[in-house]
């Protein structure tokens, strides 16, 4: 198979368009096409539909894009591997997360397994949710930490903590001392939400509409940290949960549960045990050993 040819498909899919794909290769638009159509006649499939100058991925496509990816990834990571060998050092502990999990639990349990055990090296990538259900179906970690549900089929999930939503304000907000907050509480307030393709702003809409409410949304942002700034700022409240804020929450912040009522699972995923790094168990108890820490305590 043409190397060339599966990074032509997979540039593709990844930048939109033929054009850009080529731009990123530093090759022609008609090069790119041909290499195209050469993976197209070597897999005996069509992986895209050309509608107007467009190129609509088939399902074929969408099912061979992780493994192409993989495939890629395994090459690509060739010269490190032989670089690691032949300077005799340990192969790192790769790790992979959500944005929103990296500072306050992924990064506390990395820097406990760092004390516990100095000798260990550690890899860490931080990607959005697509892209990190891509690193989980490509197997290019150890450990994946992440929100549930994730909508594969190789690997399964170990839940090790599920917290319930908050509003994360100002101590010296009006409504910081309230046992818990509804949204009649909320509506007269800035809410900094998630944007709407993150996972805790659908869980959140998706309990609010059950309860036939909504909250109408002021600052949005793409990532957690931002909206934390923004309430730590006196900007507004946002919806969060405590693995999220993390145990260094300053200390002018307050969490107060959410009512309705909602749950977040966060869940562990490993690859094949023949595989198995010789520090992830131990990264995994600092890992559980956090979530401990940061959910049982009171803001």
């Amino acid at each position: 198979m043409n190397l060339k040819s599966l990074r032509v498909f997979v540039y593709i899919i990844e930048e939109g368009t033929l054009a850009r794909a080529a731009d990123r290769l530093h090759l022609s638009q008609p090069a790119v096409s041909r290499l195209l159509k050469l993976l197209e006649e070597e897999l005996g499939v069509a992986l895209f539909e050309r509608y107007k100058k467009r190129l609509i991925p088939t399902p074929a496509a969408d099912q061979f894009y992780a493994e192409a990816n993989r495939i890629l990834a395994s090459v690509d990571g060739i010269p490190n591997f032989l670089n690691q060998i032949k300077s005799g050092q340990a192969t790192p502990l790769r790790i992979v997360c959500h944005p929103r999990l990296t500072n306050g639990l992924v990064l506390p349990a990395m820097s406990l397994l760092a004390k516990r055990s100095p000798e260990t090296r550690l890899h860490l990538e931080v990607h959005s949710r697509r892209d990190l259900e891509r690193y989980i179906a490509q197997e290019l970690f150890d450990v994946g930490i992440g929100s549930l549900p994730v909508p594969l089929e190789k690997i399964e999930p170990e839940e090790f903590c599920e917290v319930e939503l908050q509003v994360l304000l100002t101590r010296r907000h009006k409504l910081a001392d309230k046992p818990y907050l509804t949204v009649e509480d909320l509506q007269p307030y800035r809410y900094i939400a998630l944007n709407k393709h993150t996972l805790l702003r659908k869980v959140a809409d998706a309990s609010l509409l059950g309860a036939n409410e909504r909250l109408e949304v002021f600052h949005e942002v793409s990532i957690s940290a931002a909206a934390h700034h923004f309430v730590a700022e006196g900007l507004g409240y946002t919806i969060t949960d405590a693995v999220s804020v993390g145990g260094n929450m300053s200390k002018d912040l307050r969490l107060v549960p959410l009512r309705p009522k909602t749950m977040m699972k966060f869940g562990i995923f490993r690859i094949g045990e023949t595989r198995q790094h010789e520090a992830l168990d131990d990264f995994i108890s600092c890992i559980r050993e956090i979530a401990e820490l940061v959910t049982s305590r009171r803001c």
